[in-house]
């Protein structure tokens, strides 16, 4: 999909989701309908000496070709809604599809309205790798040259994007990784929490901030209206993704940041357990067959790819403590899976492979844990949970479980026959 590298204030991300529940969301691909022209130039005086600083901070020379320009806070949604093409739609869709199986969207919401009010919202600047743009989200699009600490601050951070972007092309390793649900979110860790990182230590060694406000990572109360296992994804990159870049970088230095950004991160399991990367362990490969015939006329593989130890993680976190959620999910060695779908029906199937008997074991107990907290009830083929969705699983291998998601009316427990079986 297109990247946007987004500044965001934790804080007031939350309040973007209170703007997604309650009312009607949009609908899925719905485009805000306002066409925005917004002129971009060269950096100012001001914005180029920030730029010289921060190269300096980070060790990557300074690109050539960087332009900059304000965006009005009303207008991020749209801003960000014309970059989108097709191909993205698409994906916003697939995975709308994958997170309403989890249980991370209730059914009348969609990734991409969420995503568009958390820019709209919590957004404080953009940067663009496709026009190679800058954007400062202003309160009226206007005073660029009169920025405010804050604002200088989001300088800081989206010029760190436009070095890495100069560098390590952002948007041609954005592409490797997009398929991929748990690569995906380590590589917007490792390039957020590089940014925060150096934003940070920009505004320490500067007046611009009175001596740095942190404007990441700080807590803020539970908003109502969106899970809030949406709330800990959009907030991985800023919290675990800083700690993680901060300990590689005073490890390392910047070049073991560089090094990481040339060779992405295989999943979410080096960001939690730093200390896996020094021991070059990477994810087991695992295989899924396909379930189109087996599923029966109609249906259709639309995606397929790696959840990974911080999604199974967040998964179980909705319904069971968080502590224990941590510890089941640990032992996650890798997975594969896939989502089929048929007109409004759909499944997601996958094969999570563990380190051993009793990690497998004891994801599966937390798993059994999950289920009644989330209404339960054994149906013979499949666990109908108290929202009509369906949970089907079954130990398979030395260390393997085999999960099954359905929704309502959804073959599950064929769905996991055909997968036991192969």
């Amino acid at each position: 999909m297109r990247r946007w590298w987004l500044a965001a204030l934790v804080p007031v991300l939350l309040a973007a989701f209170s703007a997604c529940g309650g009312d009607a969301p949009s609908q899925p691909g719905d485009a805000p309908g306002k066409t925005l022209t917004v002129t971009a130039v060269p950096p100012s005086p001001a914005i180029a000496e920030i730029l010289r600083q921060v190269a300096n901070l980070r060790g990557l020379p300074a690109p050539t070709n960087l332009k900059v320009a304000a965006v009005a806070r009303g207008d991020v949604p749209a801003l960000v809604d014309q970059a989108l093409t097709e191909s993205d739609r698409q994906w916003f869709g697939r995975t709308t599809t994958l997170y309403r199986l989890l249980g991370f969207l209730r059914p009348d919401e969609d990734y991409l309205s969420i995503y568009r009010a958390f820019a709209g919202t919590a957004v404080i600047g953009l940067y663009e790798p496709a026009a190679k743009t800058l954007y400062v989200v202003t309160g009226d699009g206007s005073g660029i040259d009169d920025l405010s600490a804050e604002e200088k601050e989001t300088v800081a951070h989206e010029l760190t994007h436009a070095l890495q972007d100069a560098a390590f092309d952002l948007g041609q390793m954005s592409s490797r990784v997009q398929d991929n649900l748990d690569q995906n979110l380590a590589f917007t860790a490792l390039v957020e929490g590089d940014a925060v990182t150096n934003e940070q230590l920009w505004a320490r060694r500067s007046s611009a901030a009175g001596g740095g406000a942190l404007l990441f990572g700080r807590p803020a109360p539970f908003v109502s209206g969106v899970s809030a296992a949406i709330e800990r994804e959009l907030r991985f990159p800023y919290t675990a993704g800083v700690e993680w870049v901060s300990g590689v970088r005073v490890a390392g230095g910047t070049a073991a940041v560089d090094a990481l950004l040339r060779d992405p991160p295989a999943g979410t399991s080096v960001v939690l357990h730093p200390e896996l990367a020094a021991k070059g362990r990477r994810p087991e490969a695992v295989v899924l067959p396909p379930l189109e015939q087996g599923l029966g006329s109609g249906w259709r593989r639309e995606s397929e790819g790696t959840l990974g130890e911080f999604v199974l993680r967040n998964f179980l976190q909705q319904s069971i403590r968080a502590l224990d959620a941590v510890n089941a999910a640990a032992g996650w060695s890798g997975d594969h899976y896939a989502v089929y779908s048929s007109g409004t029906e759909s499944l997601a199937v996958a094969r999570l492979r563990f380190g051993s008997t009793a990690e497998r074991d004891r994801f599966a107990a937390s798993l059994g844990d999950w289920l009644p907290a989330n209404g339960g009830t054994d149906s013979g083929e499949a666990t109908t949970l108290g929202d009509g969705r369906q949970v089907a699983r079954v130990a398979a291998g030395s260390a393997d479980l085999i999960v099954v998601f359905g929704s309502k009316h959804a073959p599950a427990g064929r769905a996991l026959a055909l997968l036991a079986g192969g």
